[in-house]
């Protein structure tokens, strides 16, 4: 925000307080993402969540977005897996399949563009 207020200098008379938010830390970044796979129904793999706090850990929450780049990951991994699932024979496609999210999900999302 402070970039976008910068670039215009109109910007800054008109905004003259400031309020910081601090950034989620990899804990809290990795508790939004498990809260919206219970909220969605899905259910973690194995190692996934050490992956994902490792990764959160790397890109601190301001380098990602903090919540908003959470969600937009967790969108991702699901469009991952909705497309693993759909290459799938029919009677491949158990409901359990259905509510897993893989650490394979997981790594192409994180290294997907």
């Amino acid at each position: 925000m402070q970039q976008f207020i910068r670039a215009n200098p109109g910007l800054s008379s008109r905004f003259t307080r400031t309020i910081h938010f601090e950034d989620y830390t990899p804990e809290e970044m990795y508790a939004i993402f498990a809260g919206l796979c219970e909220e969605k129904g899905y259910r973690e793999q194995p190692k996934f969540a050490a992956l994902l706090k490792a990764y959160f850990a790397k890109y601190p929450g301001a380098k990602i977005g903090n919540g908003r780049g959470v969600r937009n990951l967790f969108e991702k991994v699901i469009r991952i897996q909705e497309s693993r699932l759909v290459r799938l024979p029919a009677e491949a496609r158990t409901p359990e399949r259905m509510q897993e999210i893989t650490v394979e999900d997981l790594v192409e999302a994180l290294t997907r563009g």
